[in-house]
């Protein structure tokens, strides 16, 4: 969710506020599902340590340890929080920058979360919190996530798609394409391609061009498409889908790129899409700026959309920009002031739970615990047992 800052300067004047108490709330029951515990990551409100009107707590997508003992997510306050799975007590917290309040760490084999700030990136050890190794890859660092078990991807504003070795943060290749790389929540890996959204504009005034494109071993284009791209793409079992700012879901063929349809929405897709298999047919749910999250068949049919809260507002936020999971048949995601479970099927909601600001952030599924956190300042961890 959001757009990555461009302005390098507002990272000079970030702190990092003390942290307020963990608010735990184990076992708590609601009618709106079981909330296990809160905690808080940084910021709450815009204001000294969090000058970045609009973006406080974060919009990061949380990574779980193996065995669920371990929830990693960083915050618009520059700081990366470890916090324990169970109930939500800290382990420890890595200082960095405010560019770790978007981007999901990736656990890499060595049991180091991968994250990247502003300018360089970082393998943080899971035990500790200490860099066990950092790679500068020249220029601001505007997208990043992608991993494929051996390697990490990242892209930068100086138009450069980055693989580095996650073992030791060396430089593997390099590629440059045909603008910034602002997508989202970072490059998708798609079996010996990388797929990546380049050009666009973060704050869109006009129909700026973008393109994607899927690279091998830093050599081969694959796609290259024009249009306004601020989400990363998802893959299916044939077609890559990607969202636009010109409201419109696209799907290309995964095999050499040619155009298989457009479908539009009232808003913006700034959310990265998400690919599930339900009853042997494959459909594709997105979030929307207008409010919606919609769901796709993979001919570009709308199967249901349903209504999560208002559309963006140049005076309010609003609109879907957080991913869907999926656990059994309900699905979780994001809106502009509360987090939802809905049926996978039909869309229908099944519980909400309250928040206080936008859930811009993916939720991570682990076990029956869901965890997900929001522009409010906290990580919220849910017991979702009880649903089907």
């Amino acid at each position: 969710m959001g757009s990555p800052i461009a302005l390098a300067s507002l990272a000079l004047v970030m702190g990092s506020p003390s942290v307020a108490a963990l608010a735990s709330l184990a076992g708590a029951a609601s009618p709106n599902g079981t909330l296990l515990w809160r905690s808080a990551v940084g910021c709450h409100r815009w204001g000294p340590g969090c000058w970045v009107p609009n973006f406080s707590g974060t919009d990061a997508s949380p990574a779980v340890s193996p065995r669920g003992a371990t929830v990693v997510v960083g915050s618009y306050d520059g700081t990366v929080y470890a916090l324990d799975g169970a109930d939500g007590s800290f382990r420890w917290n890595a200082s960095v920058d405010m560019g770790v309040g978007e981007g999901t760490a990736a656990l890499v084999g060595r049991g180091c979360y991968v994250v990247c700030g502003l300018f360089d990136v970082r393998c943080l050890d899971g035990d500790s919190g200490a860099a066990t190794w950092t790679f500068a890859p020249g220029g601001q660092i505007g997208a990043c996530g992608g991993y494929d078990g051996a390697r990490v991807f990242v892209g930068t504003l100086r138009k450069e798609l980055v693989a580095i070795d996650a073992a030791d943060g060396a430089e593997l290749w390099r590629y440059e394409g045909q603008g910034e790389v602002w997508a989202t929540h970072g490059p998708r890996v798609v079996g010996d391609l990388v797929c990546a959204g380049f050009g666009g504009a973060a704050y869109v005034k006009a129909n700026c061009s973008a393109t994607v494109d899927c690279v091998n071993q830093g050599r081969t284009r694959v796609i290259q498409r024009r249009f306004n791209v601020q989400s990363t793409p998802a893959v299916g079992a044939s077609q890559l889908y990607v969202g636009s700012y010109d409201n419109c879901l696209y799907a290309y063929a995964l095999a050499g790129g040619a155009s298989r349809w457009r479908t539009c929405t009232a808003g913006r897709l700034e959310a990265s899409a998400f690919v599930v298999e339900r009853h042997g047919a494959e459909v594709v749910v997105v979030g929307s700026g207008d409010g919606h999250v919609y769901a796709f068949s993979a001919a570009g049919d709308v199967l249901w959309r349903t209504r999560l809260g208002n559309a963006v507002s140049l005076l309010r936020q609003g609109g879907v920009g957080s991913s869907a999971a999926l656990r059994g048949d309900t699905l979780y995601v994001g809106g502009p002031d509360a987090f939802f479970a809905l049926d996978a099927d039909s869309g229908a909601e099944r519980w909400r739970h309250t928040t206080g600001a936008m859930v811009g952030s993916s939720p991570a599924v682990f076990g029956t615990h869901v965890y997900v956190g929001c522009e409010d300042g906290y990580l919220y961890a849910f017991d979702v047992e009880d649903d089907p």
